[in-house]
């Protein structure tokens, strides 16, 4: 549930920014020891430089979630129905999107990565309606406010989170028409 946080949040912020930057560097290690220990073997090469992609992109959409939070903390709001029907179907689809995508990779299902890909245009048609909304409420007040700039960072940045879960169920899709 989205509300009005405390500093213990942003506290909780910064500590899942450190664990996400610690995982996509033990990740990205992994992947080199992989390489290094198996050099000389067959290795699928494609399959190693798609799980480095996929932390990648796993890595930005969390990066962005995490900011996606910090603006959302930032806010005045205080209470979730101050948040339009849209962005919180956004925000939802978004998260959907970007499990769907994880999952498929983790299972190597393509039928579900292609589910994955079915959001990417509702996530853009949303943000297409609150990019309106929000300029919109810009152009009715005579200073911008602080919150409809900072609604105009998460929706980007939803978007973006899309974007990464759309590019990682590529990847799975890609690697299943590989085998």
């Amino acid at each position: 549930m989205i509300r009005h946080p405390g500093r213990s949040l942003g506290q909780s912020i910064e500590q899942q920014r450190l664990e996400l930057h610690r995982a996509a560097e033990e990740c990205e290690e992994a992947a080199i020891g992989v390489v290094a220990d198996h050099a000389a073997e067959t290795l699928d090469l494609r399959h190693m430089l798609a799980v480095i992609r996929i932390a990648s992109e796993l890595k930005q959409a969390g990066i962005l979630s995490c900011s996606v939070a910090e603006h959302l903390q930032d806010m005045t709001l205080a209470r979730p129905e101050d948040l339009t029907g849209s962005l919180l179907e956004m925000i939802e689809l978004a998260q959907i999107q970007l499990r769907d995508a994880c999952v498929a990779f983790e299972k190597r299902d393509a039928d579900l990565a292609k589910r994955a890909l079915e959001h990417e245009d509702a996530i853009s048609g949303l943000h297409s309606i609150l990019f309106k909304e929000i300029l919109q409420g810009i152009s009715d007040q005579d200073k911008v406010s602080v919150e409809l700039v900072h609604l105009l960072y998460v929706i980007k940045s939803l978007e973006k989170i899309g974007d990464h879960a759309t590019e990682i169920a590529s990847s799975v899709i890609a690697l299943s028409n590989d085998h």
